[in-house]
């Protein structure tokens, strides 16, 4: 009997027949059925097999086929949450499921939903969500408030269009909202779940216009229904209050201002409400203290608000660095000492505490406001607040409020002593339980440091050496584990398939991947003195097809020819292998009788120092294997011969996708080879070119472990990694920064590369890879070979043309000011503010490089003058820019 159904059941599953499945499973009785069960769950462990279209229809049948056959909620879910099966949930056939569910009169189709549920994208990315949904209505169930299924319901509600060909016209979200059964059980958890906010933040479709609408869509829709009556107001205020409080990113909470501000608070809500808006004016991001601003202010002028509580806030805000919230602040200030005449002191005082404010036109207006009530003003009242004053505004204060400042005793500034040397590398991987966790950590990462990559391929080679049956036992449960990342890899890890090769030959296992054949090619290659084809290994130019043909050696020497180490491995975290012992492991090599891989010969060469101690050196002459005498031959040679630069600039394409404006221009470097080549990797890696003078978007992104291939030759990497970097301040990518530190502890030169690198990531839309950029600089600062000035000619340069934002630069560099790198700040800002004020229309940001610059100059003590600060200074008016530029010439001039 169990033979005879599934015999007659499994060629319904081979054609992806989910109708001809159910029909049968319709025309047996419920014990026939669950014969199947067991056949059924086999069978689905080899839908892998099958291609990507034939997966998707096989899976809708099996849908049918899991509800059919199997007994409980339990192995239904186990069997439909495989990921195989998982990644086709959007081809299940959700009205057959639910068909034959009811013929059955089974009651745990809900708990299925639930257990599918639990398994959803958290980041709601697919198509997944709706035969979920679909399940969870059908069987009853409590839909799951969670991030997963919250975003995915935001996310499936779609943006109708009007279609002209079916005379479609778009239905408004709030009239698909209206009667949705997910509303009212899910929208309180919108409020709660962090990151949420990001999906409110879509913009609707307007057929009129034929274009985005520019409000949006969900809090204009939430706001109409509170309006009407359908959800409550107070659920959506309470709502947006308690998010404020809780805090998100920035932009997860700019759908949240607009549904508060859409909702327009009465006078009794923002009463009700007043002590959180206190809280979020002093804590909360920009735009949500200005919303708190905004709702405060009524409440202020009813009567309904502590001036003690107040000036609380106020202080705090006054310290915040968004000087158009600190301004309106002010502006409030001035008022309520009009209001509070009895009260005049401690107003002031308070208002006074924008004197130490970074910001030099802040400190002004502040002095300003303080003047404007000089009358009531006690200055034995306002403390030390005014020594607070940058030194430029002394005289101003004196001027203004006939007292005299003390001036401030100069801060200690660092003074560069030479770069700390760099960490060594850990100790090896002590044994196969070790290296298994670390494979297993490697296989779940988006990408690995160099300390990870180089301990791990060490250890795969030692331990096969000397332990591979403890090595096989402890590494073939991760592998299974992990087997689709470690087979096919990941598209924000593309050499996990190679790395997956590697570990499969170390266990000394016969299945292979998909990977395995282009591991042979290239390793044939380059056993016969050959060149890799590169694209079979689908990795763009960049330092990552080292590391890719590196793993391919691995995964086929150690499979046909292998070595008891690696002689790569660095000695040093930044990837740097010390001269001696490279020459100590080939000296071994040579005593024990076996030769290094080339690969790996080349790659521990190309870590070395072009600096050797000819102590070394003669040790290296004394080496007679084929790899000793290339050694060598490298030392005496001076290493790898450092490529010329050739700077290129870059326009946008045509096709060129992106959100940001058009930034014109991109400078980047290219390399052109010393002379021939010596090796692979070096061939790979000195020969950038740019024919074409136009730019794409980067899909591969600058991995952190790239500066570990060439240690002392930061230049070649920092010109692979610069178009990724270029493309953080000019278009919309993020997370690159991290390399640039790395780079900056590295050795060789710093050129053109790195300092166009450097420029670029100062410049980053995102602040993390800000961030890495101020590290960077701190860490150059202390470099001889480091010229500062070039950053600022270039932010200069680039900056004039719009192709970077200036003002993203500007508190980077405050911040490298107060560590202590004002020599070098300084020197970028006074290279950089002839570019910008020569341009037509300087760029936004001008004024505030160039109250940096004052600060700057003030603080070390430059007295030389800037000829077109001067030139601005001359002019009338009182721009911002002219009074920071005639604010910096009077300090260059004093």
């Amino acid at each position: 009997m169990t033979g005879d159904l599934w015999e007659r059941l499994r060629p319904g599953l081979d054609d992806g027949n989910a109708d001809r499945v159910a029909a049968l499973l319709k025309s047996v009785d419920e014990t026939e059925r669950l014969t199947a069960a067991k056949p059924l769950e086999a069978y689905v462990r080899t839908l892998s097999e099958h291609g990507w279209e034939r997966q998707s229809a096989i899976v809708r049948a099996i849908g049918v086929a899991a509800v059919g056959c199997l007994p409980s909620a339990a192995r239904a879910g186990a069997l439909l949450c495989r990921r195989d099966v998982r990644w086709h949930w959007d081809d299940l056939s959700i009205p057959l499921m639910v068909e034959l569910a009811t013929i059955r009169e089974i009651d745990w189709l809900g708990a299925l939903a639930l257990r599918m549920a639990a398994k959803l994208d958290a980041r709601g990315w697919g198509n997944d969500w709706r035969p979920v949904a679909d399940l969870v209505l059908a069987g009853g169930a409590t839909p799951p408030a969670d991030a997963p299924f919250v975003r995915g319901w935001l996310l499936a509600r779609p943006i109708a269009r009007h279609n002209a060909r079916h005379d479609t016209r778009p239905v408004p979200l709030a009239d698909r909202l209206r009667d949705d059964p997910f509303l009212d059980p899910l929208l309180p958890a919108v409020f709660e779940l962090d990151g949420i906010g990001d999906v409110l933040g879509n913009r609707g479709w307007s057929a009129e216009t034929g274009s985005w609408d520019t409000a949006l869509v969900y809090p204009t829709a939430l706001a109409a229904l509170a309006a009407e009556g359908r959800v409550d107001r107070k659920l959506l205020l309470d709502g947006c209050v308690s998010r404020f409080l809780r805090g998100d990113r920035p932009g997860a909470l700019r759908a949240f201002v607009a549904l508060h501000d859409a909702l327009e608070p009465t006078l009794d809500e923002a009463v009700e409400r007043r002590l959180d808006y206190v809280r979020l004016l002093s804590e909360a991001p920009a735009p949500v203290a200005l919303l708190a601003l905004k709702a405060l202010k009524p409440v202020d002028d009813a009567g309904q608000l502590e001036l003690t509580t107040l000036l609380d806030a106020s202080a705090a805000v006054l310290r915040r660095e968004e000087k158009g919230l600190v301004r309106k602040q002010l502006v409030w200030l001035d008022r309520l000492v009009r209001r509070h005449p009895d009260r005049a002191g401690e107003v002031l005082a308070t208002l006074a505490t924008a004197c130490g404010h970074p910001a030099l036109d802040v400190q002004e207006r502040a002095l300003t406001g303080l003047a404007r009530h000089r009358a009531r003003l006690d200055p034995a009242s306002l403390g030390g607040a005014l020594e607070e004053l940058d030194g430029s505004l002394h005289a101003r204060a004196v001027e203004l409020l006939g007292v005299t400042v003390a001036a401030p005793e100069p801060a200690p500034f660092w003074i560069p002593a030479g770069i700390a040397p760099p960490a060594p590398m850990p100790p090896p991987i002590g044994g196969p339980a070790e290296l298994a966790e670390e494979v297993a950590v490697l296989a779940t990462a988006t990408s690995g440091t160099a300390v990870a990559w180089e301990r791990i391929l060490a250890a795969l080679v030692s331990l096969r050496a000397t332990d591979p049956a403890a090595l096989t036992e402890a590494l073939a449960p991760v592998l299974a584990t992990h087997h689709e990342t470690l087979t096919h890899g990941h598209w924000t890890a593309g050499l996990l398939g190679e790395f997956g090769e590697a570990v499969r030959s170390a266990i000394g296992t016969r299945r292979r991947g998909p990977a395995w054949q282009r591991a042979i090619t290239a390793v044939r290659l380059m056993v016969n003195g050959g060149q890799p084809d590169l694209l079979e290994f689908k990795v763009r130019p960049s330092p990552r097809r080292v590391l890719a043909l590196r793993l391919a050696e691995i995964a086929v020497q150690l499979d046909r020819a292998p070595v008891p180490a690696l002689v790569a491995t660095p000695t040093s975290a930044n990837g740097q292998l010390d001269a001696a012992t490279l020459v100590e492991r080939l000296t071994r090599a040579e005593e024990a009788g076996w030769q290094p891989w080339r690969l790996d010969l080349e790659q521990a060469m190309l870590r070395v120092s072009p600096e050797v101690d000819p102590l070394v050196v003669k040790r290296a002459e004394a080496l007679r294997s084929p790899g000793g005498r290339w050694v060598a031959e490298w030392f005496a040679a001076g290493g790898l011969a450092t490529p010329a630069p050739v700077r290129t600039e870059q326009r946008l394409t045509s096709d060129h996708y992106s959100v940001s404006p058009d930034p014109g221009r991109r400078v980047v470097v290219g390399l052109q080879p010393a002379g021939p080549s010596r090796g692979i990797i070096e061939e790979m890696l000195c020969d950038i070119r740019f024919a074409n003078r136009a730019y794409h978007p980067q899909y591969q992104g600058a991995d952190v472990w790239w500066p570990a291939v060439l240690p002392y030759h930061r230049e070649v990497i920092a010109a692979w990694a610069l178009p990724n970097l270029a493309a953080m301040a000019d278009s919309d990518a993020r997370d690159d920064g991290p390399i640039l530190p790395v780079l900056a502890e590295c050795g060789g030169p710093v050129g053109p590369a790195m300092t166009l690198a450097l420029t670029y990531t100062l410049a980053a839309r995102q602040e993390a890879d800000r961030v890495a950029g101020v590290d960077a600089l701190l860490t150059l600062a202390t470099d001889p070979r480091f010229d500062a000035a070039a950053v600022g000619r270039e932010l200069g340069g680039l900056g004039a043309d719009s192709a970077i934002k200036v003002g993203r630069v500007v508190p980077g560099l405050t911040d490298a000011f107060r560590a202590g790198a004002g020599a070098a700040v300084w020197d970028i800002v006074a290279a950089a503010v002839p570019y910008l004020l020569s341009a037509a229309k300087p760029p936004p940001g001008t004024p505030d490089l160039l109250a940096l610059g004052t600060q700057t100059a003030a603080a070390l003590g430059r007295r030389t003058p800037i000829e077109a600060v001067a030139g601005v200074a001359a002019r009338g008016g009182s721009s911002r820019l002219v009074t920071e530029a005639r604010r910096l010439h009077q300090t260059l001039t004093a």
